[in-house]
């Protein structure tokens, strides 16, 4: 990410992802961007909703690389990766409502009509 305006990116990122709510994402907006942002730079800030449990340490990792998508299958939201075989990655992730964590596994697309 560039230096230059990267918390107000981050918050971009963050808001694309739709890992926090509206409203969540209003405060954070509120309380983090521009000049009088508290965080000093996108680092600070992703270590900062780290540290609140906002944000998992491989979310955070993954919006300051840039990458917005990819946290969300169906109802869950992706907390972080749990390994990988030659045919499937397998993920921790989180039901959206019932907030009940689970173990995902995903397989190439190639086998997806199998």
């Amino acid at each position: 990410m560039t230096s230059g305006n990267s918390t107000d990116s981050f918050l971009d990122l963050l808001r694309q992802s739709g890992l926090v709510a509206d409203d969540q994402m209003l405060r954070l907006q509120e309380d983090y961007s521009g000049e009088s942002g508290k965080p000093d730079g996108a680092r600070e800030l992703a270590d900062e909703l780290v540290k609140r449990e906002i944000l998992t340490r491989w979310q955070a990792d993954m919006l300051l690389k840039g990458k917005h998508r990819g946290f969300h299958l169906g109802a869950h939201r992706i907390l972080r990766p749990l390994g990988q075989g030659g045919m499937s990655k397998v993920f921790l992730a989180e039901h959206e409502m019932m907030r009940r964590r689970c173990a995902i596994k995903v397989l190439p697309s190639k086998y997806q009509s199998d």
